[in-house]
């Protein structure tokens, strides 16, 4: 699968960072980001029937959750697509919860309104890369 992260436009090309990408820096922990990163890089060599068991759905049409377990649950929510629904993953949101429920449905909403974003205009996105984790 390609993966793709949702991105805000910037004033220079080379300063736009996606979505997952800032909220791995920014929000995770080491432990989360390692695990993330590692799940991240299988689902990038698997095909689409692979990633669709990977995959679990949500309550917004067109939202997927990428599931990792842990006393902090990582719920990156994604979508296929939009070019090449079978070929491409775009993550959308980052979402962290803690205990039982399901994702908020304001984030469902914000990553419904990024996945209309990304199908009008696929500028909104940008490739995954992975980032190094930097020795401690």
């Amino acid at each position: 699968m390609l993966l793709y992260e949702y991105a805000e436009p910037a004033l220079r090309p080379e300063d736009r960072e996606g979505v997952i990408s800032l909220w791995m820096r920014d929000d995770l922990q080491k432990r989360q980001r390692v695990q993330l990163q590692q799940k991240l890089d299988r689902l990038a060599q698997v095909d689409y029937d692979i990633a669709r068991d990977w995959l679990a759905g949500t309550d917004a049409p067109g939202i997927f959750k990428l599931r990792l377990r842990g006393n902090v649950q990582v719920r990156p929510l994604c979508c296929y697509g939009p070019a090449l629904p079978k070929a491409e993953i775009t993550f959308l949101l980052g979402v962290t919860k803690k205990g039982g429920g399901d994702v908020k449905k304001n984030d469902l909403d914000r990553a419904g309104a990024r996945r209309l974003q990304i199908e009008v205009d696929s500028n909104w996105r940008i490739p995954y890369e992975q980032t190094k984790e930097a020795p401690n």
